[in-house]
């Protein structure tokens, strides 16, 4: 691995893949198994990795956004490395317009899949991620001064929609908001109090957050400089979250401005953390079990929604479901869960195995 000072538009980073495997792991054990907990002792804690029904900010809510985040900040890596091998803009255009298709395809073969007949859920992560990737990718091909204001442009967009088209309770109604009427009226589908389609415009900005630090971080900057940028970043999105929440409360399922505020401060603090350790201070081998993972993150998204059942099942025919450790036992069954997808990663990280949508 290249020292910090070889700092170069294609070279690999530890922090990012590192990064990207804590949050997949995160997400594959259900918050390393405290999400699982059924006591009623625990209820308070377990709660706190779950979706919340409307507003509100709770860690699980930080999962889904900081996967596309962390999509967004390889994807300046994978321009540069495109356009050194001769890619012109056009070519890659449409390498960005056939991972859009394939990742719309791959999200509605699991909505399908999870539903049992032919199915059509536009909010499906890996739906939203290709919706998401492909309206950051549109602005990266603009003159960089211009990108934040496309940014800026995308959020008020998203914010003016809710604003000009009240529910029942206001903008930001749960059961008819902007979001859940054209759904209804589009596809014929019921999104009360959840996510709809419209998501991409603010989760489009999340990703274009990532590919931002991305380019910082490829940067030829100094380590100390680009931490210091980071940190400026965190307490700056802070402040932004603070000021709009008088006129836009934090709701994940509608990704207002202020919940991607938030929520890039949260995920900024991880990358930074993540750069200092591994790529500052050379901890190779503490990254090691999350770059296994951060390097083939579609592939273990798509095992855990696919096989997450079944190898719970079968591994419970040998582990009892943990139930000697009493009230720990189900986090201890989905932990294992997660051993068994980190050792098939493994696996393909020595094979040199690597999938890519």
């Amino acid at each position: 691995m290249a020292t910090v000072d070889s700092a170069g538009p294609t070279r690999r980073y530890l922090a990012l893949d590192a990064m990207r495997g804590f949050v997949m792991l995160a997400l594959v054990s259900h918050a390393f198994g405290l999400g699982e907990l059924k006591d009623p002792r625990f209820q308070w804690l377990a709660l706190k990795f779950e979706h919340l029904r409307w507003d509100g900010l709770v860690p699980w809510e930080l999962i889904m956004p900081s996967f596309m985040f962390m999509i967004g900040t390889a994807l300046p890596f994978a321009m540069a490395r495109r356009l050194e091998q001769g890619a012109t803009r056009v070519q890659l255009l449409r390498h960005a317009a056939a991972r859009t298709f394939k990742l719309i395809l791959l999200g509605q073969f699991l909505t399908c899949y999870h539903q049992g007949k032919w199915a059509y859920e536009p909010y499906e992560t890996l739906t939203t991620l290709g919706l998401s990737y492909m309206t950051c990718f549109l602005i990266l091909l603009l003159p960089l001064r211009w990108q934040p204001v496309s940014a800026a442009g995308l959020m008020a967009l998203n914010w003016g929609l809710y604003l000009l088209f009240p529910g029942s309770q206001g903008p930001f109604s749960g059961p008819d908001n902007v979001g859940a009427v054209i759904d209804k009226a589009v596809f014929n589908l019921n999104h009360e109090w959840d996510w709809a389609t419209i998501n991409f415009l603010g989760s489009g900005v999340t990703v274009l957050f990532g590919a931002w630090a991305g380019m910082l971080v490829q940067s030829e900057r100094p380590a100390a400089s680009k931490l210091r940028i980071m940190c400026g970043a965190v307490g700056a999105c802070l402040a932004l979250g603070f000021a709009l929440l008088p006129v836009s409360p934090v709701i994940h399922k509608a990704w207002t401005v202020s919940f991607a505020f938030f929520h890039t401060a949260c995920v900024l603090t991880g990358l930074a953390i993540s750069f200092w350790l591994f790529d500052v201070n050379g901890w190779r081998r503490a990254a090691f079990p999350l770059v296994v993972v951060g390097t083939n993150s579609i592939f273990i998204y798509m095992c855990w929604q696919l096989l997450n059942g079944w190898i719970s099942d079968t591994l419970e025919i040998f582990s009892g479901g943990f139930a000697w450790f009493g009230a720990a036992a189900p986090a201890l069954q989905q932990c294992a869960v997660a051993a068994v997808l980190w050792a098939v990663c493994y696996w393909l990280h020595r094979k040199g195995i690597f999938f890519k949508v």
